[in-house]
């Protein structure tokens, strides 16, 4: 038999966190057969060999260093580097996974493969399994714990364009797993609606397995008149702590008679947020709520054994710690707005547990019924059998061709002769034979182009097909009437000045045609500067950055495309059924697959570049652009290719104002953008003021413009001292050039910077790194230092020495 394998971020007693216990509770309960071909692939922090062996002696262990820098050169191509994954940091990981179960299926055979839901782990291994058969009669499982997707949904956030790019990254691995594990089924069906299913593509591929449950104190089955009442969940809002000193704090104030007090048996993730907790205490009831941090598990479980446990929290996947109170033998207190404790799980109200609607006042009351129980029924622990028994694998092998489906590339030219002949070379290089090329000549007008052109087509090969437009018709027309001549299964859209690696048309193909219920192709891109050529098929050292794709953004793909490129290798009846908008001048490509994805096209996408982009100062793509062009094109392009629910009734056009929608504001943010940027610019600050006033004072919109007004005239007498001292700062502009400071980040961060008004970068310089702030959620300055003494020795700025210092020195952050 093949190995099981858990990959996860998390795992007790080495980590905290509920995703660890249930990592725990499943290898400790599994047979020892089982246990024996288990493999715990752990990324965080490795934990010495001794002591895991210790606790889980036949079960193997391969840590997955985030921090790490592998070889990201592959035999046949190459990933980008970390810093290109601009959407979440969490895709970038997910290929550092890929790297460390390809090493481990060269050594063991994987039957059963199980990712937590939280943060897209699985995203690169499923794109792998699509696009190159990998693991390819393995099941890949995903557990639902927690997804951020998820907490989003039922928490308060500050919400970043990598929250809704981490959302899209969870969601495309939830679609393409072979097997969603459900702990229980109302939150399997919760997590369903949040992430956008039908019933249809999710239930036949869910199943509910439950995690055993394991206390390590003897339970107390004592019948006893007063208990305690007790939180015993993490000091987060999405546990509701709020509400639970609300309900509490009622509760003792009306029943004087009680005399017992209320514990929290808790640790904070945040020493704000527990701050502001222990505040909402009535002074009247300080002394009776107690805030223990420091127990360890047998006297926090000997406490949760004689308590009234309150849950009050209201999502849950699971709740370990409620099934662990229930059979210490404490009451228990549950939301049933949570799903976890809903119609359909094994709590059943005043039999094993107190439910109540999610309010203080229910709480209150919840706790009056509570406090009269002197003991209670245990709840039943759900038990089935192990997913990896349940699941039949795939007996579909990884097809090599028996004949090469024909493929149609369609390039579409104008007036890039100069590239054209480099761009049909790497497409003839490619590794793929059963092909035509057809260049659509988009009416072009100079020397060099013409005369390529007319050679080409005077070769009268048999691989290559010239039609000429009879006039201009666009890039979109062009394409289209490519598209239209294609005789191939498969089309492949590439532009003229755009190459592809030599087998990137074969790995494309092949992914199509072993996977019928998908129907594009594509992959990251390396975009290199005009003039400089690329040093070989697999050398990267020109390349300047990347385009990073997930196939299906969800959430994203109508404010940024994550879709792909512009060249990808459709299904011809994709393309010929879903035709390029004409009317569009740019984001052609994007409206498309916004269309073809809504109509219930699937994409795959390979993990590495094997396309390569053009930067030309003049394309369309790259040449400057003002705003309010920006947001004309967004909205032209959304006009037609809004998915329903936001095209019916034209609710699409608020997702305009993601650039702006009044063109006089537009045009101040291009002079002035803010404060922060008016205070920096090279420009003789007054005179920015001034044009800035200007400028603020002809906008029609008195509303609009008077705020603005006032904050200029504030500081328009301190506007040259502070200009002057910032160009003085050295350290300012070292900070401002990172992309290891997000300012907006810092100041949603953090209330305080935000409502002072301080400059982000001049508070971190000054305050923030010496009490202990992070910069932005990529660098932890604490971290930093604990992973290098001799600079925590010197008292120093974490991020100043990184920048400055620890790069050149290949410190790890």
């Amino acid at each position: 038999m093949g190995s099981l394998v858990f990959v996860g971020c998390e795992l007790f007693p080495f980590t905290g966190g509920g995703i660890g216990r249930v990592n725990y509770n499943m290898l400790k309960s599994m047979s020892a057969a089982d246990r024996s071909r288990s493999i715990m692939v752990l990324c965080a922090p490795a934990p010495q060999i001794a002591a895991f062996k210790a606790i889980f002696p036949e079960v193997a262990l391969i840590s997955v260093d985030f921090d790490a820098t592998p070889d990201r050169h592959q035999p046949e191509a190459h990933a980008p580097p970390s810093w290109a994954y601009s959407n979440t940091v969490w895709h970038w990981r997910s290929w550092l996974v890929l790297q460390a179960l390809k090493e481990l299926s060269s050594k063991v055979e994987i039957d059963y493969l199980e990712f937590q839901d939280w943060g897209g782990l699985a995203f690169c291994t499923l794109q792998e399994k699509l696009g190159a058969g990998f693991l390819r009669s393995s099941c890949i499982a995903i557990r639902l714990h927690g997804a951020h997707g998820v907490l989003l949904s039922t928490e308060r956030y500050y919400i970043h364009p990598n929250d809704l790019n981490l959302f899209d990254l969870e969601r495309k691995c939830l679609r393409d797993c072979d097997l969603i594990i459900g702990q229980v089924a109302p939150y399997a069906d919760y997590a369903r609606k949040v992430f956008g299913f039908t019933k249809t593509e999710w239930e036949p591929r869910v199943i509910i397995h439950s995690p055993p449950v394991l206390i390590e104190n003897e339970p107390n089955n004592l019948a006893l008149k007063t208990r305690p009442i007790l939180f015993t969940s993490k000091l987060q809002h999405i546990k509701r702590p709020e509400l639970f000193v609300r309900g509490v704090s009622a509760f003792l104030q009306t029943h004087a008679n009680y005399s017992e007090d209320a514990y929290f048996c808790a640790s904070g993730v945040e020493a704000g947020y527990t701050a502001s907790i222990k505040a909402m205490v009535p002074p009247s009831l300080e002394d009776r709520f107690v805030f223990l941090e420091k127990l360890n598990n047998f006297e926090r479980n000997q406490l949760i054994a004689k308590s009234i446990v309150v849950v009050p929290g209201a999502c849950e996947s699971f709740c370990l710690v409620a099934y662990e109170a229930s059979l210490l033998g404490a009451v228990v207190v549950l939301n049933q707005t949570n799903p976890a404790f809903g119609e359909g799980t094994p709590w059943i109200h005043e039999v094993n547990c107190v439910k109540f609607d999610g309010t203080s006042a229910g709480l209150t009351e919840a706790l009056v019924v509570a406090t009269q129980i002197q003991a209670i029924d245990q709840v039943d622990v759900p038990f089935s059998s192990w997913p990896w028994d349940r699941f039949v694998p795939s007996s579909e092998p990884w097809l090599e061709f028996k004949q090469e489906p024909k493929i149609s590339v369609v390039i579409a030219h104008y007036n890039m002769g100069k590239y054209l002949i480099e761009t049909l070379k790497s497409v003839l290089d490619s590794t793929y034979s059963n092909m035509e090329i057809i260049i659509v000549d988009d009416g072009s007008t100079d020397k060099l182009s013409l005369s390529i052109v007319d050679n080409l087509e005077k070769n009268n090969s048999s691989r290559m097909r010239i039609i000429k437009s009879p006039a201009n018709v666009g890039l979109a027309g062009a394409r289209n009437l490519g598209i239209r001549n294609a005789d191939g299964e498969y089309i492949l859209i590439l532009d003229s000045d755009d190459l592809v690696h030599e087998r990137f048309i074969e790995k494309c193909a092949k992914a199509l045609y072993n996977n019928r219920n998908y129907d594009v192709v594509t992959c990251q891109a390396s975009i290199f500067l005009d003039g400089h050529r690329r040093q070989g098929a697999y050398e990267v050292g020109d390349s300047v950055a990347y385009s990073i794709v997930m196939g299906e953004p969800h959430v994203t793909g109508t404010i940024e495309n994550r879709f792909s490129t512009a060249t990808a290798l459709f299904r011809a009846n994709v393309l010929k059924e879903n035709l390029y908008d004409e009317s569009l001048n740019i984001y052609e490509d994007w409206n498309l697959y916004i269309r073809i994805y809504e109509r219930g096209c699937r994409f795959i996408v390979l993990p590495e570049a094997y396309f390569f982009y053009r930067k030309r100062d003049n394309s369309m793509l790259n040449a400057s652009r003002d705003e309010i062009k920006k947001s004309a094109d967004h909205h032209d392009m959304l006009r037609q290719a809004a998915p329903d629910a936001f095209s019916f009734g034209s609710r699409y056009l608020a997702l305009c104002l993601n650039r702006g929608s009044n063109p006089e504001v537009v045009h101040l943010r291009q002079q002035v953008h803010s404060l922060d940027y008016q205070l920096s610019l090279i420009a003789p600050a007054v005179n920015s003021y001034e044009n800035a006033l200007q400028i603020l004072q002809s906008i029609e919109s008195r509303q609009s413009a008077n705020g603005l007004i006032s904050v200029f005239k504030a500081i328009k007498s301190n506007v040259i001292d502070y200009y002057t001292t910032r160009n003085k700062s050295e350290e300012y502009k070292v900070i401002k050039k990172s992309s290891l400071f997000d300012a907006d980040w810092y100041k949603n961060t953090y209330a305080d910077v935000r409502e002072s008004g301080i400059d982000p970068i001049e508070h971190y310089l000054m305050y923030g790194s010496i009490e202990g702030r992070n910069p932005s959620p990529y660098f932890d300055g604490n971290r930093y230092l604990d992973l290098h003494p001799d600079v925590k020795s010197e008292n120093v700025n974490p991020l100043l020495h990184f920048l400055v210092h620890g790069m050149n020195e290949k410190r790890k952050i």
